[in-house]
């Protein structure tokens, strides 16, 4: 996705994922969006 067509919000989101990779995985997002444990 280009920064051109992210909001501010998302582009803020996207940034603190990738700057902080090691305390998350795929599946931790997974479960954040989807609301599960």
């Amino acid at each position: 996705m280009h920064r051109q067509a992210m909001t501010p919000l998302h582009l803020e989101s996207n940034l603190f994922l990738k700057v902080n990779r090691s305390y998350w995985s795929a599946a931790t997002v997974r479960k954040v969006v989807h609301g599960t444990q």
